[in-house]
């Protein structure tokens, strides 16, 4: 065994829901129990051959050492979102069973290969190399925060692959799922307009970045005698990437992320779209919406063995006049310029940690090189000869050969085992936490843009629902799944900060911190206008209800009283009713619908002048409205009654009616008489 590699692709993925209802939920669209009802499938994949490989949901346990050492290397909170648990680990209040699903792919004893056919030019000339890797496992994580990880652990035990330049080749192109960019033609670079020959330009892609094959078929000897497995050589499973799909615009103008069929042959057929147009087309309601976290690049695990370069970086105790424990540290800085290119392995170190191509060093400063390695080379265990580089996609561990490994009094072996189980956990932990901030990113960007209508209003009650799910699942994320800290071993926790650091977890999570809060405050204003409103509408009826209180208040005056039984109660109503309307109308046109400035005076206008005739018109009407005759005079209730005078012994006589004084006293104004 001379290296181990692990691609891991993260992604962001959402159940596409017939629209039944007019919104669905962040819970909703991200919902396990669906996704769990399309991976199992008794029938996912079906080859010809009889070979028949599926998805099974496997609960960790504790059945072999190698289990037991990676589970107790983490704190217990923390194994919650590592391991989908089964019985005997799982207990009630850790919510694992809700929060992931974990799938193994189940392929027997299918020897199955990872392939990749690489071309590269070197002097001038094109080179070309064909790499098999064996594929130990494929393992896959769903997270109810709406993201996953989908990752190939692959040994290589040929000889023939085994030198630093064949590593560099096998990360970098093993590692490309779809082309980053296509080659430009030199004579059209000064214009806007390339050109259209795709597929030309991507065979020159190939030759620097882009595999020109990539992906996983069974070896040959497993032959069943089917005449259809005889004409693909014995092959009962057969899955390769050839980017043809690329060489026609119309196989990406959709969008330029497609599936590479490696992965699409691992799952039922036309489960996944791509691409937002695909998203929104009723033919992909059941299915699942695919998109990669990263670029076109999956993240790399690799452990590589070479005694010579991990002899020749082991830094020694005496420094020469430069230092040996400068020149083969690659974080050290120096002074000379060229003392970079000294180094006899100086530039292997960062191709690796960088995951470049061979004599493809992405930093052409010797001082920029020393500072990037200074802060991605995890030191402690230099002195072994045993490096780690960690950067955003890459997580890479150099040491001496496994044979090495094994000797006494080394015994180091298990540094392979760490790097695929423990480091590997970490390393998906550290994707997964990235994947959700991107994706909590994104659902925020989509909800400040989001205004469902209810009439010609905003339905906050409906947006509100969606914010406060969407904050459940940011509640979810920072509780079980950003941790500051995930285990009590110090390599552990200063590996686990310098991959947060660098992929700026810290900093995105207090940004989005922000981005959610300022997403409340969105809410909570929109809230307040709608609550505005409710309190306009209650006011405009309070005011409706003004009007003719006040009426009835008015009419309800000894004043008024004349003018109220002078008239017809059918005529005194239709003239409350015409006044209610107009002071109706005039209030509602001031303050709601009347936009227009002109209408909006006239009509209070109107109002102020059906105030004035309510105040004055009685009071200018009353001499009409009071009897002719004195003897229609009706007494108010204040009046003494004849009875009541009687009892008091004073009766008035005839003459003292007509006398002056007594008829002056009747004939005063009715004010005065009332």
């Amino acid at each position: 065994m001379y290296s181990r590699h692990i691609f891991l692709f993260p992604f962001k993925w959402e159940n596409i829901i017939m629209p039944e209802k007019s919104f669905h939920t962040f819970s909703d669209r991200n919902d396990i129990q669906a996704f769990d009802h399309i991976i199992i499938n008794p029938n996912i994949i079906s080859q010809p051959g009889g070979s028949q490989f599926k998805w099974e949901k496997n609960a960790f346990d504790l059945r072999d050492i190698g289990r037991y050492n990676e589970f107790n290397y983490f704190y217990d909170f923390v194994r919650e979102v590592l391991y989908d648990t089964g019985e005997a680990l799982h207990h009630d209040r850790s919510g694992t069973r809700s929060l992931l699903r974990h799938y193994s792919f189940q392929f027997g004893e299918t020897d199955l290969r990872y392939k990749i056919s690489a071309k590269w030019k070197e002097s001038g000339e094109v080179e070309e190399k064909d790499y098999d890797l064996k594929v130990d496992d494929i393992h896959l994580n769903i997270y109810k925060t709406g993201v996953g990880v989908l990752s190939f652990f692959l040994t290589n035990e040929d000889e023939n692959q085994k030198s630093k330049e064949d590593i560099l080749r096998i990360n970098q192109f093993g590692r490309r799922i779809y082309p980053p960019f296509f080659e430009v033609d030199q004579e059209k670079i000064i214009n806007y307009d390339l050109g259209e020959a795709f597929e030309q330009q991507l065979k020159g892609t190939q030759n620097k970045e882009l595999s020109c094959e990539i992906g996983i078929e069974a070896s040959i000897g497993h032959e069943d005698g089917s005449e259809l497995g005889k004409q693909r050589g014995g092959k009962p499973f057969s899955a390769l990437e050839t980017f043809k799909d690329y060489f026609k615009s119309e196989s990406f103008s959709k969008g330029p992320f497609r599936l590479p069929k490696f992965i699409i042959a691992l799952f039922p057929e036309g489960i996944f779209v791509t691409t937002e147009k695909e998203r929104g087309d009723q033919t992909s309601y059941g299915k699942i919406f695919l998109s990669p976290v990263l670029d076109d690049r999956m993240f790399v695990v690799c452990w590589y063995g070479n005694d010579d370069l991990a002899n020749a970086m082991r830094p020694t105790t005496t420094p020469n006049h430069h230092g040996d424990l400068e020149r083969y540290f690659p974080y050290k800085k120096v002074q000379d310029p060229h003392y970079h290119y000294a180094r006899p392995y100086g530039n292997f170190w960062h191709e690796f940690t960088f995951v470049d191509n061979p004599g493809g060093l992405s930093s052409q400063n010797p001082y920029l090189t020393e500072e990037l390695l200074d802060k991605h080379t995890y030191q402690r265990w230099v002195g072994y000869g045993t490096y780690y580089g960690i950067t955003r996609y890459s997580l890479v561990c150099l040491t001496s050969s496994f044979e090495t490994l094994k000797k006494d009094p080394i015994n180091a072996a298990f540094l392979v085992q760490h790097l695929q189980s423990i480091y590997y956990k970490m390393t998906e932990l550290v994707l997964v936490q990235r994947a959700s901030l991107l994706k909590f990113s994104d659902e925020i960007t989509h909800l400040s843009h989001f205004s469902p209508k209810k009439g010609n209003q905003i339905d906050v009650s409906l947006l509100s629902t969606q914010i406060q799910d969407l904050y459940k699942h940011y509640i979810l994320y920072v509780n079980k799944i950003y941790y500051r800290e995930i285990t009590a071993q110090e390599q552990g926790i200063e590996m686990y900060n310098m991959m947060q650091k660098h992929m700026s977890l810290e900093q995105h999570t207090k940004e989005l911190d922000h981005e959610i809060e300022e997403l409340h405050k969105y809410l909570g204003a929109l809230e307040e206008d709608a609550q505005n409103q409710k309190l306009n509408g209650i006011t405009i009826i309070g005011a409706l209800f003004l009007i003719p209180s006040f009426i009835l208040a008015l009419y309800g005056l000894k004043i008024y009283e004349p003018f109220t039984q002078s008239m017809q109660a059918k005529d005194l109503m239709l003239i409350t009713l015409g006044m209610l309307f107009l002071g109706g109308c005039s209030i509602a046109g001031v303050g709601i619908w009347v936009k227009n400035r002109l209408w909006r005076g006239l009509l209070a206008l109107s109002g102020f002048a059906i105030a004035g005739l309510l105040i004055f018109g009685p009071l200018y009407t009353k001499e009409k409205a009071l009897p002719k005759n004195s003897s229609e005079i009706t007494l108010s209730p204040t009046t003494p009654s004849s009875s009541v005078m009687e009892s008091s012994g004073d009766s008035l006589s005839s003459d003292s009616v007509n006398t002056p004084g007594l008829e002056n006293s009747l004939t005063t104004s009715p004010s005065d008489t009332l």
